[in-house]
């Protein structure tokens, strides 16, 4: 998913960037992240910690609150932000 391949977020679109990188830094990436990686990977939809999210939300926020987007960030240990 953090590949940019076929089907898959790029940084073109603006979705898969790396939130500790430094502006005009090549390399591996220390920090990288997907905006809306259920638009990549479907079966994040279904996951049961959606729900238990979407329930405490809905008791903090109130009952009209709804499911705006997901964000992923892959922190390796000892590395990175």
């Amino acid at each position: 998913m953090l590949e940019g391949r076929a089907g898959r977020p790029s940084r073109r679109e603006g979705r898969n960037l790396d939130l500790s990188a430094r502006e005009g830094a090549d390399g591996e990436k220390t920090l990288p992240t997907v905006l809306q990686p259920s638009l990549y990977v479907p079966q994040f939809r279904n996951l049961p910690i959606r729900k238990t999210a979407m329930g405490i939300a809905k008791h903090l926020l109130g009952p009209s609150t709804d499911f705006e987007r997901d964000h992923a960030i892959y922190k390796p240990s000892h590395r990175g932000g």
